[in-house]
């Protein structure tokens, strides 16, 4: 455990090392265990593990995404945190809520279906639980303008490397 370096933006705190055979890597699809809160009052914003959330997720299950997809509909944090996480690992990300390259871009709903409305820059923060990583089938892999829009998101080609 300890701080990791994301970007020169972001610094990843390791909570928990993973004990996985694998690291997650870009392209890969996961299943993660978020919570987001802010940093100040403690408010929580959204979670995965007692909530339906957003989707179309039953009701405390993991987000499954392809890590790196700009159209997985996850913020960046969320990428950038998981990238190299083995399964059973947790990591902590802070950030401004609306951070325009890795934060909200609209606002949460709560389980009433209310926005969640807070400052744009209110710092947030996110914990990620990698639960499973699992390869991509190479008929599923990115193409064509998907595969170009893949390649340009620069903050999902991270590297997060110890500090």
């Amino acid at each position: 455990p300890g701080q990791l370096v994301a970007s020169e933006q972001l610094v990843v705190s390791e909570l928990v090392r993973g004990t996985g055979d694998s690291e997650a890597a870009e392209g890969m699809i996961v299943s993660v265990h978020c919570r987001v809160r802010v940093a100040a009052t403690g408010l929580e914003v959204e979670r995965t593990r007692d909530s339906s959330g957003s989707g179309n997720r039953n009701f405390g299950e993991p987000l499954v995404f392809v890590l790196g997809d700009p159209n997985s509909g996850f913020i960046g944090a969320v990428h950038v945190a998981t990238v190299g996480m083995r399964a059973g690992g947790k990591r902590e990300v802070r950030l401004a809520f609306q951070d325009p390259d890795f934060g909200y871009q609209l606002y949460p709903m709560d389980e009433q279906g209310r926005r969640i409305v807070l400052h744009p820059w209110s710092e947030i923060i996110i914990e990620v639980e990698l639960e499973e990583i699992r390869p991509l089938k190479p008929e599923a892999a990115p193409t064509g303008l998907s595969a170009y829009l893949h390649s340009c998101a620069d903050f999902f080609r991270v590297s997060i490397s110890a500090r």
